[in-house]
């Protein structure tokens, strides 16, 4: 009976050991995370590895200048909603009322009944 609470005593002593080692381990993890400074830049993901202020990688719908500063990016093609990731000059969804081709929105003139996009360039005037 004596051999089996000492058994018993081991592996519960062996178990609190290892997790203890756990343990430590992630506090010195959360430690070195708390330490290391946040990115600060502004409409920043990722900050430049030598400073926390200069960017890096820039959230989306910003882009990175030549100062490595976090620009909105700012569709310039007509009757567009939204622009290709990345691009100002590639639409990637166009406003209601308009359909998108290679990039560019236009008008939906389809007099086609109960059609909402017609594609026959006969019918669009494209």
């Amino acid at each position: 009976m004596n051999s089996m609470k000492s058994m018993i005593s081991m592996k519960s002593m062996k178990s609190l050991i290892i997790f203890l080692v756990f343990l430590i381990s992630v506090l010195k993890e959360i430690r070195t995370t708390a330490s290391s400074s946040a990115c600060t830049a502004l409409n920043c993901k990722t900050c430049q590895d030598t400073s926390n202020s200069v960017c890096k990688i820039c959230n989306d719908g910003y882009s990175l200048n030549t100062s490595n500063i976090c620009t909105k990016l700012i569709c310039s093609v007509s009757f567009c909603n939204i622009c290709q990731t990345g691009s100002t000059s590639i639409c990637s969804l166009c406003n209601a009322n308009y359909f998108l081709v290679s990039g560019k929105c236009y008008a939906n003139r389809c007099s086609a009944t109960n059609c909402q996009t017609c594609t026959d360039t006969s019918v669009t005037g494209i």
